[in-house]
């Protein structure tokens, strides 16, 4: 795996992105874990055994090249799976608490197992359905982030990140950070990580829900073959 934790040091130096030691080391014992869950479960594809650091965990993290989240914050990542895309924003972002949420018990159970493995202090893990967070307690848990990569269309996280987000209606837009040239992602942001065309669903959610805005951002990564990432995208949402 040595060739493999090279290659994401690589594509981090070439994107300005900084990791350190530790958490490189972290993302090697995340993704040999997965693994090996994965011949006992289905967390993911088993076709991507072998594409696992280029389509999760670059796939998970390669949006912070281009943006980053504010420290001291909360997140929610809906419909987690294996832990993606929360365990490698959560190693990035340690003074970032994480919420992972899976409604299939046994996703949740492995799950529980690799970050109790990392020692992810800042990583907390439910079984259910984000839209019963709300609907069973008359005063759900609020958060700074919603995140889910690939689950739902956006008008159905939308509708359920709503009765979660933190001040979604005064929630800012994203906004230049001077020092590193990446865009600060406000708090009060509902964060989809898609692929292909999506704008059928975004005509879908302004329509049906009327967020205050919705930012379609490519995400661009150096050092890998342009193909590849030519049609993933960073939705923002402000609710």
């Amino acid at each position: 795996m040595i060739a493999e934790i090279e290659w994401l040091r690589n594509i981090c130096s070439k994107n300005g992105f900084m990791i350190n030691e530790s958490q490189l080391q972290q993302f090697e014992r995340y993704v040999s874990n997965l693994v090996d869950w994965n011949e006992k479960i289905n967390l993911i594809s088993r076709a991507d055994i072998k594409n696992i650091w280029h389509k999760h965990i670059l796939g998970s993290m390669g949006f912070l090249f281009g943006f980053r989240l504010q420290n001291n914050s909360s997140m929610l990542d809906i419909g987690t799976g294996g832990g993606l895309p929360g365990i490698p924003l959560a190693i990035l972002y340690p003074e970032i608490d994480f919420t992972l949420i899976d409604s299939i018990n046994k996703k949740i159970n492995a799950v529980k197992d690799i970050v109790n493995e990392l020692k992810l202090n800042n990583v907390s893990v439910l079984c259910g359905r984000a839209e019963d967070l709300d609907r069973k307690n008359p005063r759900p848990a609020k958060f700074d982030y919603i995140i889910s990569r690939a689950v739902a269309p956006a008008c159905a996280i939308l509708q359920w990140s709503r009765p979660l987000i933190k001040n979604a209606i005064n929630s800012s837009r994203s906004a230049p950070d001077e020092r590193n040239q990446k865009k600060i992602i406000g708090k009060g942001s509902v964060l989809l990580l898609k692929g292909g065309n999506v704008n059928p669903e975004i005509d879908e959610a302004m329509i049906k829900m009327k967020p205050v805005n919705i930012s379609v951002n490519p995400i661009v990564i150096g050092g890998v073959d342009p193909k590849d990432f030519f049609d993933k995208k960073l939705i923002i949402i402000n609710p």
